[in-house]
């Protein structure tokens, strides 16, 4: 049974299963969820406890917002279904030298038309690649979107795992995902994906932001994607593969098969990498031609990019391990990051993105992150209405009356699909971020509001 242990954590030591919640946001999980959690500890040589976090929902076999590891040295494992069908999905942050007071009610409205013109939902009008140069793609992660003006030399020291897997693999692919993923480089997707400006609205750690070029009022443009069908393809088939499927399906880690799923994985990670970066590059060019502004007008900058869909090779508790994560964040404390990284007095930034209406927070972590989580926090604010609830319960042109009204420009590929991210979907994003802060994860930076919103 969990038992609220400390400020915001709960566990029950006999089935090796940990929440990370306030008791608010902890009274209203889904059961269900919960449940999956349970089966989660079942699962063979599962290293200390399987972790849930503030945003925990229903997922595919795993819940979402979740977290387990495995010893490295005892018989590891590797899931497919763990990692989900979406690998490498993430969000990125771009600092801007706009302001949002500067822009009018017209300069908004256009700027919502006009990102909506980009490759959104579930498009395959992305950027045109032979299979050569697809291939590269999938090994050289970002480095290969800098070599083709996609991103800046100095991305990757903003980017997790400064934007590469090295462990990726071509041969092992199937010949429908190179066929699904070539088509779909820098495509949004649907579902839950977005592309976001937002205006920065509170301060709260005002060295980083000094350091870091960031001011109240300053405009930053928020992206979440993944590997679209490329990652979906592959999840897919390994699950097919699997014989082992009790509670999820999982391969030995070892295995022929494990490493060809691991292989696979990081080759989607890599893709999603430079998905972002491209959907990046194309958004930053809309802006421009839309304000009639000059790449120095606007001077985009990363400031972070992160994954939450992804199993990686760790070291935690002195143990190598490998860590599953499903719609959560690894963290990267300053004794973990390259000798060049920007973060080394701080640790690197995390964005946890909130609703249509709801705030946006940066993150740093705390020491105290590794000890409890392996290193993992909330990377959302976690469904609370299914998506048929959701879009029941409004219209989309109601849904663009009332954010308008409060000063957010909406607009999207699909008003099903808007429908069903309206902001009541999502649990509060201020009720996540305390059950994080409040348990010593991480720490507030600074908060934004939402400005223009595109679904996918």
């Amino acid at each position: 049974m969990l038992s609220n242990i400390k400020k915001n954590i709960f566990l029950d030591k006999e089935h090796k299963v940990k929440i990370v919640s306030n008791p608010f946001l902890f009274s209203k999980l889904d059961k269900v969820a919960i449940s999956q959690l349970y089966n989660l500890s079942k699962l063979p040589n599962i290293f200390g406890e399987v972790i849930g976090l503030p945003d925990l929902h229903i997922g595919y076999g795993m819940p979402i917002g979740s977290a387990f590891a495995t010893s490295l040295d005892n018989s590891p494992i590797i899931s497919p279904e763990a990692t989900g069908y979406d690998i490498g999905c993430g969000a990125s942050l771009v600092r801007t030298a706009l302001f949002a007071d500067k822009l009018s009610a017209k300069d908004y409205t256009a700027l919502s038309k006009s990102l909506t013109n980009l490759s959104l939902g579930l498009s395959s009008n992305g950027i045109r690649l032979s299979n050569s140069e697809f291939q590269e793609l999938c090994y050289q992660g970002l480095e290969w979107a800098y070599k083709n003006n996609y991103a800046s030399k100095f991305d990757k020291l903003y980017t997790e795992q400064l934007g590469v897997e090295s462990s990726a693999g071509f041969s092992q692919l199937s010949r429908v995902a190179v066929s699904r993923g070539i088509k779909q480089v820098g495509t949004l997707g649907l579902g839950n994906h977005f592309l976001d400006l937002l205006v920065v609205d509170r301060v709260f750690d005002k060295d980083f932001c000094k350091a870091h070029k960031l001011s109240k009022g300053q405009l930053l443009l928020m992206l979440h994607s993944g590997s679209r069908g490329f990652g979906h393809q592959i999840a897919k088939e390994y699950i097919a593969k699997c014989t082992s499927k009790n509670p999820i399906s999982y391969f030995d880690f070892y295995s022929k098969e494990g490493q060809g799923y691991y292989a696979s994985m990081c080759s989607a990670g890599n893709f999603a990498f430079v998905n972002r970066a491209v959907l990046r590059s194309k958004a930053i060019q809309v802006i421009e031609k839309t304000l009639n502004l000059g790449q120095s007008d606007l001077s985009p900058s990363l400031l972070c990019d992160t994954t939450h869909n992804y199993a990686s090779l760790e070291t935690h508790k002195k143990s190598a391990l490998l860590v599953h994560r499903k719609g959560a964040v690894r963290c990267y404390l300053p004794n973990e990051l390259s000798s060049n990284s920007r973060f080394l007095g701080t640790g690197a930034p995390l964005v946890l993105p909130g609703s249509m209406l709801d705030k946006t927070y940066v993150l740093l972590p705390t020491p105290k992150v590794e000890k409890e989580t392996f290193s993992t926090i909330a990377h959302g604010c976690g469904r609370q209405l299914s998506r048929k609830d959701a879009r029941q319960a409004v219209s989309a042109f109601g849904l663009r009356q009332e954010l308008l009204k409060k000063g957010v420009y909406l607009s999207s590929h699909s008003e099903n699909n808007l429908r069903e991210e309206q902001p009541s979907a999502y649990k509060p994003s201020s009720q996540v971020v305390d059950s994080l802060v409040s348990a010593g994860l991480c720490k507030r930076v600074f908060s934004l509001s939402p400005k223009v919103v595109v679904t996918g």
